[in-house]
């Protein structure tokens, strides 16, 4: 019995580290207008310091994968 609770461990950490590693890489967010409150489609977004960005959907929503 101990011997299967050490193996659906270590099965779980197998499945689920690479989630908590690798999922925060991931930028994400959304532009809005600071007046109407109304998302802005196609505004750039640019990582500072960096020449790295991308550019926003027709919601206003942009993800970007962080390269560090």
């Amino acid at each position: 019995m101990k011997k299967n609770i050490v193996v659906i461990c270590m099965a779980w950490l197998l499945v689920f580290m690479p989630v908590v590693i690798f999922g925060h890489n991931i930028i994400n967010g959304k532009v809005l207008n600071e007046s109407t409150n109304s998302p802005l489609p196609g505004a750039t977004v640019q990582l500072k310091g960096t020449s790295e960005g991308t550019t926003t959907d027709e919601w206003g929503n942009f993800s970007r994968r962080n390269t560090d």
